[in-house]
């Protein structure tokens, strides 16, 4: 159905000419010689909606797409033919699907999971459910990532509120109400009584953020004792990874050093510390928020733009 774009070259060595040779095919076909202008491909009454390429018999040469459009079928045959803008299925990019969501303006509309008044401080995710820590009643609950009714995975005398999990149960730093407090663990949710990893362990009746890797957990203190603490996913005693570190706003690790964002004023910053301990170095002074990684790398959102930051601290904007 019609010729291809590189079969109307006068003649050899003149294949960079795809649009000059496309405007004289498509002068004879009624088209405009364009598909990125509106009504691209007259002939057949479709708009391409590509840039730099032609309408060659009344077909389109897709090279690159108009902005808040893809070509997510990957055919020449119908153009960028998906408006990414409004695309449940195709949200911003090719692929990228809202579910039962709306997309608008490119970024998929949030659908209410649980419903709840009493403040979350932490989430996490195990095993195709979510979890999260419940203030009052103090008490760790669970749903379905499908959806589904909230259930109780462990009361708890103490506030908890820093939580973690990977694939033996979930961790969680409890507040115990002051200054001391506890390192607890839940094997096999839902359970009625968690296993007390630490007590007194926080050195704070405020733990501001935490990670942890196969073998250990890690926080961030603050307040009466600041500082980096470790204790072990199998119990024992606390111990200091470094006196720096205190009110990490982020933190995270990778390949056995941890990293930390810290605010405010001469204090803000990204910083490392090696995680069996030592003194904190001051990469960068400019982040100051959470902190994910993925690939050895880290990721922060500062000032309205998405980074990714090398371990050494240089920051690339990859998104606005």
């Amino acid at each position: 159905l019609g010729i291809s774009p590189w079969s109307v070259d006068a003649g050899p060595g003149d294949d960079a000419a795809v649009a000059d040779d496309a405007a004289a095919t498509d002068g004879a076909t009624g088209g405009d010689a364009s598909c990125s202008s509106p009504g691209g491909c007259t002939a057949c009454s479709r708009t391409c909606n590509t840039v730099g390429e032609a309408c060659v018999a009344d077909e389109c040469a897709v090279a690159a797409c108009t902005s808040g459009f893809g070509n997510c079928n990957a055919a020449a045959a119908d153009g960028c033919e998906t408006n990414l803008l409004t695309s449940s299925a195709h949200c911003g990019s090719c692929d990228r699907n809202c579910g039962a969501t709306a997309c608008v303006g490119g970024v998929c509309e949030p659908a209410v999971f649980v419903d709840q008044d009493p403040y979350i401080a932490s989430i996490a995710l195990r095993n195709g459910y979510i979890y999260w820590t419940n203030e009052d009643p103090p008490e760790i609950r669970r749903a379905p990532v499908g959806g589904g009714a909230p259930e109780l995975v462990c009361p708890s005398t103490d506030t908890p509120w820093v939580l973690m999990t990977d694939s033996a149960g979930i961790y969680w730093l409890a507040l115990n109400g002051g200054p001391a407090g506890s390192v607890l663990k839940c094997t096999s949710p839902p359970c009625t009584s968690p296993t007390v990893l630490a007590t007194s362990a926080l050195g704070s009746d405020s733990p501001t953020n935490s990670t942890s890797d196969a073998s250990r957990i890690y926080w961030s203190a603050s307040l009466t004792s600041p500082g980096l603490r470790t204790v072990s996913k199998a119990g024992g005693s606390t111990t200091i990874v470094a006196n720096e570190g205190d009110g990490a706003r982020g933190m995270t690790l990778i390949q056995g050093v941890l990293y930390v964002t810290l605010c405010c004023g001469v204090k803000t910053g990204l910083y490392s510390v090696p995680a069996a301990g030592g003194t904190a170095t001051k990469l960068n002074e400019i982040m100051s928020g959470r902190l994910a990684t993925f690939d050895n790398a880290l990721y922060t959102a500062e000032n309205n733009l998405l980074y990714r930051v090398t371990t050494a601290g240089v920051m690339t904007a990859i998104d606005t």
